[in-house]
């Protein structure tokens, strides 16, 4: 089987059979993998002075793709690196054909490797550990002469569920957690009037929208440093059929918000935030004990990802964890990969006593 690797720098350079191809709507790709995913965050959470996109589509002897590859490349400095920031969750290649992915990976960085200038450095963040496209991927740059180093960035907390109802796996989580939201609700029930509304799209986006960003100015969280990322993508998840927003509000007026994403009987808790003014609620756990609720007994999903990061309250919800890791790759056929790897080594092995 032969393969042809095709190089594009702009979105709308891409042929609309490419874009087809990894699309969320038509595609199996997951959001994170996805065309619509890379484009709004590229129109809303990069900043484009310094980089500039550079898609690879690997084809078969059909023309049909079978791997893809969403980046941002430094000219300048001759930097390749995944298309990702603190939005993205997790990265890697895209699969479209399962079967001929391992060639066609090969295909790929024997392509990447050979451009002129060269390369000095590829670095991919947020690769997951079991991914086999990546574990093809790296090897393949070894085989490149380009030094690779492996490094921890994240901690991600998640959840199978076995056909179990919302109820019994409630009474597995710990009976500190489950008492202490029983008491704040009632004591949240006894002093105000409160709401919690499940918001997928609709006449109430728009509100619901508000009421995130609301929440979020007001939580302790730092300011969002790309302000329309979050709004255009709630509205892109309506438009996609799997937002789930949990806004819980207190006498009307928005206190915490949770957006959810549910897809391919998985859901994906992105973003949370509560108003500081009213922890002593635990309106926080309060919306958890509703967005988990249904979930489980209407979403009727298999797996709960709590995305990247370890925060202790994960683990109240949580039972398993892996590693998201980021991988660097420096160019030994130049000069100035050469010195990047040698100290990278160096600083691996002061790490490493």
């Amino acid at each position: 089987m032969s393969f042809t690797v095709q190089v594009f720098s702009a979105f709308d350079a891409v042929p609309s059979r490419f874009r087809e191809s990894t699309s969320f709507r038509t595609s199996s790709c997951s959001l994170f993998y996805s065309w619509e995913w890379f484009e709004n965050l590229f129109n809303n959470a990069l900043v484009h002075e310094t980089e500039e996109p550079r898609f690879y589509f690997v084809v078969d002897s059909d023309q049909r793709p079978v791997v893809a590859l969403f980046c941002l490349a430094q000219p300048v400095n001759r930097k390749l690196r995944s298309m990702t920031n603190f939005y993205s969750l997790t990265y890697g290649t895209v699969v479209l054909q399962n079967d001929l992915a391992q060639q066609a990976t090969l295909a790929l960085v024997e392509h990447i490797t050979k451009e002129q200038p060269r390369w000095q450095k590829i670095d991919l963040m947020l690769t997951q550990a079991h991914d086999q496209a990546t574990t093809w991927f790296v090897k393949a740059l070894k085989a490149q002469q380009f030094y690779t180093n492996t490094y921890f960035q994240y901690e991600n907390w998640f959840l199978k569920l076995k056909d179990e109802d919302f109820s019994t796996y409630y009474q597995s989580l710990s009976s500190k957690l489950r008492n202490t939201i029983k008491r704040k609700e009632k004591k949240l029930a006894k002093e105000h009037n409160y709401e919690i509304k499940l918001i997928k799209g609709g006449e109430e986006l728009e509100q619901g929208i508000n009421g995130f960003v609301s929440v979020y100015n007001q939580s302790w969280k730092k300011p969002e440093p790309f302000p329309n990322f979050m709004p255009s993508f709630i509205q892109l998840c309506a438009d996609l059929g799997i937002l789930r927003l949990g806004i819980l509000t207190i006498d009307q007026q928005p206190v915490a918000a949770q957006l959810w994403i549910t897809f391919q009987s998985t859901s994906i808790i992105y973003k949370l935030a509560y108003d500081e003014n009213y922890k002593v609620f635990s309106v926080g756990s309060i919306l958890s004990h509703f967005m988990f609720k249904h979930t489980i007994d209407v979403d009727k999903v298999t797996l709960i990802d709590y995305g990247i990061g370890s925060e202790a309250y994960k683990r109240d919800w949580m039972t398993e964890v892996e590693k998201i890791q980021g991988v660097e790759a420096f160019n030994m056929r130049t000069m100035k990969g050469l010195v990047m790897a040698s100290k990278q080594k160096v600083t691996s092995l002061i790490k490493s006593k």
